[in-house]
C-alpha cells in the first residue's frame, strides 16, 4: 500500500527536487481525505522515503522531496526486514508488489548468506519448513512438529529397525512383571535435562503422568495405565489396567517422551519444556527456530552443530541451493542428492453422517463407491486398502468407474497441506468430487485435538497418517487413535471399539491371532463406508550435495543425529 503511494508521488514529482504543492492537490492525487493523506505522508516519511514540510494555515503550499523511488523503496524495505529476521513480512511483501523477483531475490541472497554461516558454525540450514505451533509431543499430531521433538527430546526406550526389537534408552533395563499387570523401568543414572537439571526419578514419573492427563493422539492408548510411581532412586512402575502385549511399544513412540516441567516459549507462545535430546531449542522466532547440539547428550552426539529450520514462505519458490523441508523435484538442481523412502503411511477419507448435512446419507454412501472405485485412476501413489503395513495390495477392480451424478453440499474438512504431494493428492480428490455436481465448502482443521466442532459441521475428513514402527504395534496405535474415525464417529462409540480390542488381547497373546482381531475392526469400517483408504505415501527429501547420511526412517522422521556435512573436495 505504501510502495504503491510512493510511485504515485514519484510519477507526479519526480526524485530529489523539492516541490510546492498543497494538499488539496495531494487529495486528488492520492484520491483520499485530506486526514488519510496525513496519514500516508507521515508514514512515508517514516520510513525515510520522502521529506515533507507541511504548510501552517489555509490555502499555503507545502514542500515535498521524493527521496526514494518506489523500486529502491522496495529494495530498502525488504533489506531492513530481513536484516530484522522478519523474513514472513519480507515475503508477503512479494505478493503485494508487482515486482516480486525483487523481493525473492534479497531473500535468497541472505538464504545464501545466512547458509554459508550456519556451514561456518559446523550446522546445517533447511528451509521452507511449515511453522509448528507446539512441539511437545504429548499433544501434537503433526509431522513438521513432530519432526522437531523426534530431535529433542528421548523416550525411555527405543525401537531399533534394523534388529526388529526394543533397544534401552532414557531406561537401560525394564521388564514386564509376570504376576500383575504392570511394567517397570531402570533409569540410566548420567541423564540431564537441556537447562541442566538431572533428570530424576520424579521428573520422568511427572513427565509421564502428565502424559496420561494431557489430551492428545493417543490418550485412549494411555488410560489403559492407572498410575506412575516411583521405586526408589532408580526404578519407575507403570501399573496397568489389564495386560497388553503391545503396550510397551508405546514407551518406544515420541508422544511418550520425558520432559521437565520448565522450558522456553515458542513465538506461538507454546511452551517448549526441555526435554534430553540430541538437540536443544536456542532460538525461536517468527520465522525460524534453530536447534543447538546438546553437549551432555548421555548417547552418541549428533555430527552437526546447529540446525536452522526456516519457516516456509507461500510467496516465494524455494530456494535450489538450500535444503528443503517440502520441495518439490523441479525446484531443485539437477546435481542436487535426493533421498527417497517407502512409508507405513496412508491418505484416508473419514466419512460423517449428520443429520443437519445438506447432503444425503444415500448419496454420502455413493460418493464412498465412486471415490472407492475412481482412487486407480490417480496413477501416481499406490492404492491401499489397509492401514497394516504388510496387508496384500488390493486388486484393480475390472467393472468401468462411472461417475454418478449426486446432489447436495458436502462440507470437506482438511489441515493446511504443507507437503506438496499431499496437497496434489487432496486437489486431485476435490476434483473427483465436484464432477458429481456436489457443491464443495471448506471446513480448515486448525486443531487435532478439538475435533467436536468439526464432527458437528463436516460430512468429509481428508487427512494423512504414518505407523510407528513395529508394523504389529503401529496398526493398534492407529485403530485407537485414528483421526479421521475420531471425525466419523463419537467418543463413546471409539472407548466401546478400544474396549472389544483389549477384551480380545486378555483372550490370546499370539501376534497373528492379534492381527486378526485388529483387522477385523477395521474391515467392519469400511463396511460401514465411515472409513476408506486412498493410498500410500512416498516421502521425498531434498538436499544440497553437502549433506549426506540423511534418512527417512518408515515413520516419516528424518533424524538429524544421523546428518553430516562433507567437505568441499569431497
Amino acid at each position: 500500500m505504501l510502495l504503491r503511494r510512493l510511485r504515485q508521488l514519484e510519477q507526479a514529482f519526480g526524485i530529489g527536487e523539492g516541490q510546492a504543492v498543497g494538499l488539496e492537490q495531494l487529495e486528488s492525487l492520492l484520491c483520499c481525505s485530506r486526514r488519510n493523506v496525513s496519514n500516508i505522508l507521515a508514514s512515508l516519511q517514516e520510513q525515510g522515503w520522502i521529506r515533507w514540510n507541511g504548510a501552517v494555515g489555509r490555502g499555503r503550499q507545502s514542500e515535498l522531496w521524493v527521496l526514494m523511488g518506489g523500486d529502491a523503496a522496495l529494495d530498502d524495505w525488504v533489506a531492513r526486514l530481513v536484516a530484522a529476521g522478519d523474513l514472513q513480512q519480507a515475503a508477503r511483501l512479494a505478493a503485494e508488489t508487482t515486482q516480486p523477483e525483487r523481493v525473492s531475490r534479497q531473500i535468497n541472497h541472505f538464504f545464501e548468506q545466512q547458509q554459508q554461516t550456519v556451514r561456518s558454525l559446523g550446522g546445517l540450514l533447511i528451509s521452507d519448513f511449515p511453522v509448528p505451533h507446539t512441539i511437545d509431543p504429548v499433544e501434537t499430531y503433526l509431522r513438521n512438529e513432530l519432526y522437531i521433538t523426534e530431535n529433542v527430546y528421548d523416550t525411555l526406550l527405543d525401537y531399533n529397525l534394523a534388529a526388529g526389537c526394543i533397544m534401552p534408552a532414557l531406561a537401560h533395563y525394564w521388564e514386564v512383571d509376570p504376576l500383575r499387570p504392570a511394567l517397570r523401568f531402570r533409569l540410566r543414572p548420567d541423564v540431564r535435562f537441556h537447562h541442566g537439571e538431572a533428570m530424576t526419578v520424579a521428573a520422568a514419573c511427572a513427565s509421564l503422568t502428565r502424559m496420561l492427563t494431557t489430551p492428545g493422539p493417543l490418550q485412549r492408548i494411555y488410560q489403559q495405565v492407572v498410575a506412575v510411581s516411583a521405586i526408589g532412586q532408580h526404578w519407575i512402575e507403570v501399573r496397568l489396567r489389564q495386560h497388553n502385549p503391545l503396550l510397551i511399544y508405546a514407551f518406544c513412540g515420541i508422544h511418550g517422551a520425558i520432559m521437565a516441567e520448565q522450558g522456553i516459549r515458542l513465538a506461538s507462545g507454546a511452551l517448549a519444556r526441555f526435554g534430553t535430546g540430541p538437540f536443544r531449542v536456542r532460538q525461536s522466532d517468527k520465522s525460524h527456530m534453530a536447534l543447538e547440539r546438546f553437549p551432555d547428550y548421555y548417547r552418541e552426539k549428533p555430527l552437526v552443530e546447529r540446525v536452522e529450520l526456516w519457516y516456509a514462505m507461500p510467496d516465494l519458490p524455494s530456494g535450489a541451493s538450500r535444503m528443503s523441508f517440502t520441495s518439490t523435484a523441479p525446484s531443485v538442481e539437477p546435481h542436487a542428492s535426493r533421498v527417497t523412502n517407502r512409508l507405513d503411511g496412508f491418505f484416508s477419507l473419514g466419512f460423517r453422517v449428520r443429520p443437519d448435512a445438506r447432503i444425503s446419507a444415500t448419496d454420502l454412501g455413493r460418493l464412498y463407491d465412486y471415490l472407492h472405485q475412481v482412487r486407480w485412476q490417480y496413477g501416481i501413489e499406490p492404492v491401499v486398502d489397509s492401514a497394516y503395513a504388510r496387508a496384500a495390495a488390493p486388486t484393480q477392480p475390472a467393472d468401468v468407474c462411472a461417475c454418478p451424478r449426486l446432489s447436495g453440499t458436502l462440507v470437506v474438512a482438511e489441515p493446511h497441506w504443507h507437503y506438496p504431494r499431499l496437497a496434489h493428492i487432496a486437489g486431485w480428490i476435490r476434483e473427483r468430487i465436484e464432477e458429481t455436481g456436489l457443491t464443495l465448502v471448506d471446513f480448515p482443521i486448525e486443531n487435532y485435538n478439538e475435533l467436536d466442532q468439526v464432527r458437528a459441521s463436516a460430512d468429509l475428513m481428508l487427512v494423512s497418517e504414518l505407523l510407528d514402527p513395529p508394523p504389529l504395534y503401529g496398526y493398534y496405535e492407529w485403530l485407537t487413535s485414528a483421526v479421521c474415525m475420531q471425525f466419523a464417529h463419537d467418543e463413546c462409540w471409539l472407548d466401546e471399539e478400544h474396549g472389544r480390542l483389549l477384551a480380545a488381547f486378555g483372550q490370546t497373546l499370539d501376534e497373528g491371532e492379534i492381527l486378526s482381531r485388529m483387522q477385523e475392526v477395521e474391515r467392519r469400517w469400511h463396511g460401514e463406508k465411515s472409513l476408506l483408504h486412498l493410498f500410500g505415501i512416498t516421502e521425498e527429501l531434498h538436499l544440497d550435495r553437502a549433506v549426506r547420511g540423511a534418512t527417512i526412517d518408515p515413520s516419516g522422521f528424518c533424524s538429524l543425529r544421523r546428518i553430516w556435512l562433507s567437505d568441499s573436495d569431497e
